[in-house]
């Protein structure tokens, strides 16, 4: 049995909106991220294993839900981001949560 390695993470502070299953929409806040997934303070409108995106450079980035906790959660997107959708959430303090994002 082998040891899988993590992406790299690094720590956030910024907020987005995500969409929920296309049911919900949901201001969250990132607590860190990579080129896999993130995780996020606030309370998830879905389920472990539901779908859920954003948007980021004018791209829509999906992913799912993969773990839940009282008030955190993470997702593992289907794509990794790309160089530069990394280095662009990386940069960001505060998104303007105000506009729609993808």
């Amino acid at each position: 049995m082998g040891f899988e390695k993590r992406a790299n993470r690094w720590p956030s502070s910024w907020q987005m909106i995500i969409s929920f299953g296309g049911r919900a929409e949901s201001v969250v806040e990132v607590r860190n991220v990579s080129a896999s997934g993130m995780k996020c303070a606030g309370r998830a409108e879905a389920r472990p294993g539901e779908r859920v995106q954003f948007g980021i450079m004018g791209q829509k980035v999906t992913g799912y839900v993969v773990r839940q906790g009282a008030d955190d959660f993470a997702i593992s997107f289907l794509r990794p981001l790309t160089d530069a959708q990394l280095h662009c959430l990386r940069q960001f303090r505060r998104l303007p949560v105000s506009e729609k994002q993808f």
